[in-house]
């Protein structure tokens, strides 16, 4: 694999071995808040209203970042007709700590294997 990538040896394995920078935690928790709080205002309010929400509520995101999250987390949703699915999504405390959990183990399964 290091031959096909052009890469020494013992970068790859360097690589390999590194955690999850804190920047990368940083942005997956603002995700996730962005995602919840998305959810319970059913995806009715914009990025400055979603902005104001967070920081109402007291976490320190910037405008951009709730931006780039909410794009991101739109990009991957599955579009659906409302009159098709009621509305289903609630979203818990404990959803957010699984669903954050969840996606540090697989990342970290991903970078090692």
């Amino acid at each position: 694999m290091c031959r096909v990538l052009s890469v020494k040896h013992s970068s790859y394995y360097d690589w390999l071995s590194r955690d999850i920078s804190a920047q990368q935690i940083n942005r997956n928790h603002c995700e996730l808040l962005v995602k919840a709080a998305n959810g319970e205002t059913h995806e009715r309010y914009g990025v400055e209203r979603l902005h104001a929400k967070l920081t109402e509520q007291g976490y320190d995101i910037s405008l951009y970042m709730v931006e780039a999250s909410k794009k991101h987390t739109v990009s991957n949703a599955v579009v659906t007709s409302v009159l098709k699915s009621p509305r289903t999504l609630t979203i818990t405390s404990l959803s957010i700590q699984t669903y954050w959990i969840k996606s540090l183990m697989l990342s970290v399964l991903m970078r090692r294997g």
